[in-house]
């Protein structure tokens, strides 16, 4: 007969069937011994560093973490592996993505703020005890979005004041740059460099940081790290030549405040900020030549032209551009009359038709999760529709403009509205808000240019 396995004994064997890949085994170990997950915390930490080698392949994750953060809910090194295995899936998410009902991060924080609430004094300023346990509690709160930001920095400064590990450090750089405070974020990564032999990640961040803290220096120094021929540019800023175009995810919002996402065509002008060769369709950070800063990670990759591209989540505005955006609605007799108008609007005015020049594809078919057959493009129109764009034009000329469309749109048989080119040319804008009112095309809920 067996002899059978004390909680030290089990929870070696749990660990041995880990690291032999033997993931049937160890739960076939762990089904037979379910009882001692709440009774022997050596057990539950095993099964926990189990949960670890596993969590790419297995959903049921975070319902069994979730099960041992409620049998050991002050026990610290479970709490802090728990709420680890609980966060690991939304690790790296972009700071711009909206959080999900039933999201993590919240959780894990609560459970972990429990946990700290009750060590001990000399256990809170242990780096091993209180410094993981906050360390945690700010990643936990920085993934749950901007409302906690307050709470994850006073956790993340905590856990990097404690020591000695430096990763908190480079975290908390982390939340201030994803929250647009990039001189403070920037201090942070060099702080981590100055501390460590810096990699590839700490280069990217600083560049990154460096460029929207206005430090072109720091920047075109990390870019010159990373191998790349970088020299500061007429506008100020660390350039890199010869880059190919890029994507960039714009966050806005459309006509009734709801936010939008918009993937704008790029050119980079360093590997982190470039030229927006779009106008905007919704209400964005950014647009038609504006510089704009982007993180470094991806969100996805587009197929163009036979080339795969890159799709980065912008971070802020850099600088306004030479151009002002005008949104504008119309009537138009035929396809293309409206575009075309600017053959007579003189050099430097650009006229876009988002509904000839915009395809609309939903979250999923520009995640690269379609196409689905169940939306596609619409055929062109056939005599006088509805259409809406935006015109854009140096400031300066905004009067000169406005004047000139109201002419050239009359003779083409074209009704158009655009209330703010009214406003900023000193016209009627009473009239022109009524006119917009009486043109209304409908806006797509996602845009991808092509």
């Amino acid at each position: 007969m067996d002899t059978p396995l004390d909680d030290d004994a089990l929870a070696r064997a749990l660990l041995d069937r880990g690291r032999a890949q033997d993931l049937d085994g160890a739960r076939a170990l762990r089904d037979a011994h379910a009882d001692r997950l709440k009774t022997a915390p050596q057990v539950a930490f095993a099964w926990l560093q189990i949960l670890a080698l596993a969590r790419r392949d297995d959903e049921d994750v975070r319902a069994e973490a979730e099960l041992i953060l409620d049998a050991w809910p002050l026990e610290p090194r479970l709490v802090t592996l728990g709420a680890e295995l609980l966060l690991d899936p939304i690790d790296g998410r972009p700071g711009d993505e909206p959080i999900p009902e039933d999201d993590p991060a919240l959780p894990a924080a609560a459970r972990l703020g429990v946990c700290i609430e009750h060590l001990e004094p000399h256990e809170r300023r242990d780096p091993e005890i209180g410094g993981r346990l906050l360390g945690t509690l700010g990643n936990a709160l920085r993934q749950a979005g901007e409302a906690h930001t307050a709470a994850a920095e006073a956790a993340l400064r905590e856990a990097a004041a404690i020591g000695p590990a430096p990763a908190w450090a480079f975290d908390l750089g982390l939340l201030l740059k994803h929250r647009g405070r990039f001189a403070e974020a920037l201090e942070q990564f060099q702080a981590w460099a100055a501390a460590s032999e810096p990699d590839a990640p700490i280069l990217w961040n600083l560049g990154i940081c460096a460029t929207g803290a206005g430090e072109p220096e720091v920047a075109a120094q990390a870019w010159r790290q990373l191998g790349m021929q970088a020299q500061i540019g007429r506008a100020g800023h660390a350039e890199v030549q010869n880059l190919g175009r890029v994507k960039v995810r714009l966050r806005g919002a459309d006509a009734e405040g709801e936010p939008r996402f918009e993937h704008v065509w790029v050119q980079p002008h360093s590997p982190c900020h470039g030229e927006v060769l779009n106008a905007t369709l919704y209400d964005a950070c950014a647009d038609r030549a504006d510089l704009v800063l982007w993180d470094g990670a991806p969100v996805g990759f587009v197929e163009h032209e036979g080339v795969r591209v890159p799709r980065f989540p912008a971070l802020a505005r850099l600088a306004e551009g030479p151009l002002r955006g005008f949104a504008f609605r119309a009537e138009q007799p035929a396809p293309g009359v409206v575009a075309d108008l600017v053959e007579a609007l003189g050099d430097g005015v650009e006229i876009v038709v988002f509904d000839e020049t915009v395809e609309r594809r939903c979250a999923a078919c520009i995640r690269g999760e379609g196409p689905h057959a169940d939306h596609p493009p619409a055929p062109p129109p056939e005599g006088p529709h509805r259409v809406h764009g935006k015109l854009c034009c140096p400031p300066a000329d905004v009067a000169e403009v406005a004047a000139a469309l109201a002419v050239v749109a009359g003779a083409a048989g074209v009704r158009l509205a655009a209330p703010d080119l009214i406003a900023a040319a000193g016209g009627d804008v009473a009239a022109a808000a009524s006119a917009w009112e009486a043109l209304s095309p409908g806006v797509a809920s996602f845009a991808i240019r092509e």
